[in-house]
């Protein structure tokens, strides 16, 4: 399984758009250049955006039979790219937003204001057909975009399998613990043969006896990720049975290497705080140095006299009794 993670807004724009027809062609291409029949998994959070380039995104992702999931919300026109997928996943903790299409009219008479309305119309039936691919009627259509108020309408992960929006609730738990027991059997090709009720002699798996290859699970990674990747692990040791069973030898060997680098880093901390406080203690020498060598008018056009007078009484006092000894103050 191959992940891309699509997060903001939909539109064409370089400045604006972060969702954009172009990169998601890039990157389905890239994929399936590797791997020709690779499934893919768009994973999706949008607030929606660009109508037109959210419909060719729907129409792209239709033809490159992928998979959707959302992931936070599916609103506006990211709830018809949601719709694209050939399966689409929901998790329980995530939206759709329905609501009729809008635009930014700005300055504009009646007539631009009647055109722009007759135009959004027309869009409001574009989206419509989409929806009503998936089952809905047309009365629920317009309820779901009209909403209560004219806004819209929020729907939770329930409401969206229950209309049939989408085919299946995933729980973020049981997704992650799907995502270990996925690396686990990749790690462990007799033990997932042997999960599968395949034989398990000692006949090793086709592959290079020196390495195994590990396909991540993006669903567990990093979410900045914008899709999994397959990586060529060298390894020297042979694949047992079962993979928990690590010598004792060795646990603790890992113990004894787990308390060093503790050590290291507690040493390192303290060496870091007696640098920065000896960097603190010679910034405030040099500090005290410079001001020490201030006259008064200077201390008290830095500090104020008020504070200058509290702080250098002395050089105060000598300043004073310089200028009596001018003649300059009488």
């Amino acid at each position: 399984m191959k992940y891309i993670y699509l997060a903001g807004i939909v539109d064409p724009d370089p400045y604006w758009g972060e969702i954009k027809l172009a990169a998601i062609r890039d990157a389905v291409d890239a994929i399936r250049a590797d791997d020709p029949a690779a499934e893919i998994t768009i994973v999706l959070n949008s607030p929606g955006g660009d109508v037109m380039e959210g419909l060719a995104i729907y129409n792209y992702l239709r033809r490159a039979k992928v998979n959707i999931e959302i992931s936070g919300m599916a609103a506006s026109i990211a709830s018809i790219i949601a719709l694209a997928g050939q399966h689409v996943a929901i998790y329980d903790n995530s939206t759709f937003f329905i609501h009729h299409a809008w635009a930014f009219l700005g300055e504009s008479n009646a007539n631009e204001a009647r055109t722009a309305a007759d135009r959004m119309d027309a869009i409001d039936e574009q989206l419509a057909s989409v929806y009503a691919s998936r089952g809905l009627d047309q009365d629920t259509i317009k309820s779901l975009m009209d909403g209560q108020d004219g806004t819209g309408t929020l729907i939770t992960a329930d409401r969206a399998l229950e209309l049939g929006l989408v085919d299946e609730i995933l729980d973020p738990a049981k997704a992650a613990a799907a995502c270990l027991n996925s690396r686990k059997s990749h790690h462990t090709p007799r033990a997932a043969a042997s999960a599968a009720g395949a034989p398990t002699q000692n006949k090793e798996p086709d592959m290079d006896p020196e390495k195994t290859t590990i396909e991540t699970d993006a669903s567990c990674d990093d979410p900045e990720t914008e899709q999994a990747e397959e990586t060529t692990v060298e390894t020297t040791e042979t694949v047992t049975d079962d993979p928990d069973d690590t010598p004792a030898e060795e646990v603790e060997e890992l113990k004894k290497e787990l308390e060093e680098v503790k050590k290291e880093l507690a040493d390192a901390k303290a060496k870091l705080e007696k640098s920065a406080k000896l960097s603190a203690s010679v910034k405030k020498a040099h500090t005290d140095k410079a001001t020490s060598q201030l006259s008064w008018p200077e201390l008290v056009a830095k500090y104020g006299y008020v504070q200058a007078r509290a702080k250098y009484p002395k050089t105060m006092k000598a300043y004073c009794e310089a200028e009596l000894a001018k003649g300059s103050i009488r």
